[in-house]
């Protein structure tokens, strides 16, 4: 596996095509994550995706918007039943670029309004809202001078609360991210 991922990074290194992070370019970017896990010898599947659309106001600092959205298990009741939990999240970002070449470094900050609903098992349910942040840092691997392979660290933290009721709760996360960039414009 060592082997197969330095081959990858060599042959990155010798693709043709520069990074486009020019003031005036757009930016498409995202990661769907398709996980599967086990929850008392149970296999259940999570689902995680995150869009997101910028702009590059000056050279290498992109502005946007993310779109958020998770389904995953996060439990089992002692009868059974399983435990879910959605969430949507809409989150600003701000993107920087360091360096210029085929692989370019960056650093990322978002955040933003977050909404929780869960389902208990026994056809209740359970919603909340709040807000989350979150960093990333990572590097774009120009594929060509308008596709990018993403790879990078990220810590994120949310923070809801359901109306009517005392319950919060507050949720830190550390991941490691795969996904890939599109640039367009001129």
């Amino acid at each position: 596996m060592k082997k197969l991922v330095l081959v990858f990074l060599f042959l990155s290194l010798h693709l043709v095509g520069f990074g486009q992070t020019e003031k005036g370019k757009v930016l498409l970017s995202g990661m769907i994550d398709l996980a599967n896990s086990s929850i008392r010898g149970s296999s259940q599947t999570r689902f995680n995706a995150t869009p997101q659309v910028g702009f590059f106001a000056v050279d290498n600092l992109a502005l946007g918007l993310g779109v958020g959205f998770k389904y995953e298990p996060i439990g089992i009741t002692m009868n059974g039943n399983y435990l879910y939990q959605t969430t949507y999240g809409i989150l600003p970002f701000a993107r920087y670029y360091f360096l210029s070449g085929k692989i370019k470094p960056f650093l990322q900050a978002q955040g933003g309004y977050v909404s929780t609903s869960q389902e208990n098992g026994f056809g209740g349910s359970f919603s909340s809202s709040g807000f989350g942040i979150a960093g990333q840092g990572g590097a774009a691997f120009f594929l060509s001078e308008s596709v990018s392979l993403d790879l990078g660290l990220s810590y994120g933290m949310t923070s809801t609360s359901s109306s009517g009721s005392s319950t919060s709760s507050t949720v830190n996360t550390l991941g490691v991210n795969v996904g890939f960039s599109v640039y367009l414009g001129k």
